[in-house]
């Protein structure tokens, strides 16, 4: 009863989900840059900015007035291209309030006012680390540093022709694909291991995502990726999700290292509404609850934002942007267009609008690469594309031909998609590199392309010279996956080995994209080890989808894969919160693929070689005994440094109702 309660709540919060909503924006020419102010580093009380008179968080509204939106003009065709200046181009038709609709489709004149677009001021007064280059040093790079939330491993064209990810797919054509990039399995963690260049075990992070009613945060001793690039000169920015905590003003981006701010603290929301937990808007410009961003698209505002960053800059001076979308994290929204001309050949609803907000999220970082064409800064710039974490099955993305789910230890849940790019630095296009690196090298990495120096004392190592010069082996042979006392399993790599305890997590199968040919995916399960196969494949026939259990995953063959899951909805537990239907009937008898695991966590242990089996198939500890001692021992030499998760339980005074309806810092 009480799920059934959760989901029809979930259904009314969402129902205007697949909405068309406003066409697009455009980069405006009289943008509203007079509205900020120069932080304090004061111990100030939180800056609250009042409601507008217009602002209304009901869904019903956001419902009718995604309704309204989409009577809005459809885009111009984009055109064949060969470069990023035919690729994307500017985003028309800005709306930056539902509420004025009418207004604007009535006087086309003021479709210019892009409202939703704050200024970046500068506000390092709020952080310590302000340290200056000397003029005459090195020239540095500029670093751009994009985080995709939740892609998965298939979600790019280069490995599923159906999506549509040209910009990506160009972008890595030309510069260097990471193959073995390992990210944590959810969002948090692997922010602070981006952040600060430690597993997120040593910080008390390693247990889950950040609850927006959690007095918990990334470490205030850590000094920060932006923190050391400003030593070298660097002008920082970000533009999207944070979810390193916020309970203090301390422990938020302008006082973490960046400049400027423009986003949102918490896990997940409502992408036009801002609105996410407990109903509380969560949309900030540095310090200051952005209002006016309500009923705009967040890739739109963040692409937008960083596009001005970049107009803006001195080209003298050393720049950092740290972009991490919301998109492509539930809940599954993006206008229409997207769907309507780039994935209307994917048959399955929720994959079709998922694949939309791939192609959204490709599209901005295309404006991203046109802006910096166009302030000259493209061919000294050094850009950095990862996911968070695997991709989410239940939400239809993807990680073929890897095992699992976001959430979990499998190579679905941890090996992102991921590369390099930079004209100056990686002319031998179209590379890829094989070697290990995980998410706690990009800091020491990115440093030292700046021309800063050795970072020691972190667990990560710089890659970049292994990474530029292809003779040289990764710096890195082994690494810690996680460890989570908590969920009591953990999960190491050494050299050509994948140790894993305890319970690695569900969903724990192999999905085929929608479009694949299922007939072709029990061939491929027919071999096994010892003539013990780790997966046994049925097919039958069946009327109605069954709900999710930790026993066995169900995948359509004619509707596919997300037909069978509801929703991904934003309750008490608040981050990744499943609910599933406990029948969902289809318009017509699908072939189901069933994907049971015969040994379902029988042992403590797993072993498996990922040179030989890199899709997790067969358990060779038995074969190689020898090997499971000593990768045991090793592991239990990491686990003597666990600092305990820091995870406490929701706070009250965290509650939107005490802070005007928004998520605010100042209750811890």
């Amino acid at each position: 009863m009480k799920t059934q309660y959760i989901l029809l709540s979930a259904l009314l919060l969402y129902s205007g989900t697949c909405e068309a909503v406003p066409a697009s924006l455009t980069i405006a020419d009289n943008l509203d840059l007079n509205s900020d102010t120069k932080e304090s580093s004061s111990e100030e009380e939180n800056v609250i900015l009042s409601k507008p008179d217009d602002y209304n968080a009901l869904p019903s509204e956001y419902e009718e007035s995604a309704r309204v939106f989409a009577n809005n003009q459809e885009r111009e065709n984009i055109q064949d291209y060969n470069d990023f200046g035919d690729i994307v181009r500017p985003l028309k038709d800005d709306i930056a309030n539902p509420d004025s609709v009418n207004e604007h489709r009535n006087n086309p004149e003021q479709n210019n006012n892009n409202e939703a677009i704050p200024k970046a001021t500068n506000t390092n007064d709020d952080d310590p680390i302000t340290t200056k280059s000397s003029p005459n040093g090195p020239k540095r790079p500029h670093i751009m540093m994009i985080v995709a939330d939740d892609l998965g491993w298939n979600d790019v064209s280069w490995r599923d022709k159906t999506m549509h990810t040209p910009v990506l797919t160009k972008l890595a054509s030309e510069g260097v694909i990471l193959n073995q990039a390992y990210v944590q399995p959810v969002c948090s963690p692997s922010r602070a291991a981006f952040m600060s260049g430690y597993y997120p075990y040593h910080l008390g992070m390693q247990h889950d995502s950040l609850r927006a009613t959690q007095k918990a945060h990334l470490p205030g001793n850590v000094t920060t990726l932006p923190q050391h690039l400003k030593t070298l000169g660097y002008k920082t920015h970000m533009a999207g999700k944070w979810h390193l905590g916020f309970c203090n003003w301390e422990y938020t981006p302008t006082y973490r290292g960046f400049d400027s701010f423009v986003g949102f603290y918490n896990a997940i929301q409502d992408y036009y509404t801002h609105i996410g937990h407990r109903n509380g808007y969560d949309f900030r410009h540095n310090k200051d609850v952005y209002w006016k961003a309500n009923g705009t698209y967040s890739a739109y505002i963040f692409t937008q934002f960083i596009e001005q960053v970049i107009a803006d800059h001195d080209p003298s001076e050393p720049l950092f942007v740290y972009l991490p979308y919301q998109s492509v994290h539930g809940p599954l929204q993006v206008p229409q267009h997207y769907i309507d001309k780039y994935c209307s050949h994917i048959h399955n609803a929720t994959r079709r609008t998922h694949c939309g907000l791939v192609a959204a999220l490709d599209e901005g970082v295309g404006n991203i690469t046109r802006a910096l064409q166009k302030k000259g800064l493209y061919n000294d710039t050094i850009l950095l594309f990862t996911t968070d974490n695997g991709g989410p099955v239940h939400e239809s993305s993807n990680n073929w031909p890897l095992r699992g789910s976001k959430a979990t230890l499998w190579e679905g849940g941890t090996r992102g998609t991921a590369f390099l790019h930079g004209p100056k630095f990686f002319k031998n296009s179209g590379k890829s590199y094989d070697g290990m690196i995980h998410a706690v090298d990009w800091m020491p990495t990115l440093v030292e392309a700046a021309g800063g120096p050795e970072l020691t004392g972190l667990d990560g190592v710089s890659q970049w010279k292994s990474i530029l010069q292809a003779k040289v082996p990764s710096a890195r042979t082994e690494f810690v996956y996680n460890f989570d006392e908590m969920k009591k399993n953990a999960a190491i790599r050494m050299g050509k080995y994948k140790l894993l305890e305890g319970k690695p997590g569900h969903p724990d199968g192999w999905y085929p994209p929608p479009t694949m040919d299922v007939s072709s995916v029990q061939h491929n399960y027919q071999e096994g080890a010892s003539g013990k196969p780790t997966v046994n494949l049925r097919i039958h026939e069946e009327s109605s989808y069954t709900s999710l259990t930790t026993d066995e995953i169900t995948l359509g063959s004619a509707q596919r894969l997300a037909d069978l899951f509801e929703s991904v909805v934003m309750n008490s537990s608040y981050e990744n919160t499943l609910l599933f239907s406990a029948s969902r009937r289809s318009s017509q008898s699908d072939v189901i693929v069933r994907m049971t695991s015969e040994e379902k966590d029988k042992k403590e242990y797993q072993l498996y070689d990922l040179e030989a089996d890199p899709y997790e198939h067969h358990d060779v500890q038995d074969k190689y005994p020898d090997v499971l001692k000593k990768m045991v021992a090793r592991l239990e030499e990491y686990r003597k440094s666990l600092v305990p998760a820091n995870f406490p339980p929701h706070d009250p005074a965290s509650f939107p109702t005490n802070f005007d309806g928004t998520w605010s810092p100042g209750w811890c």
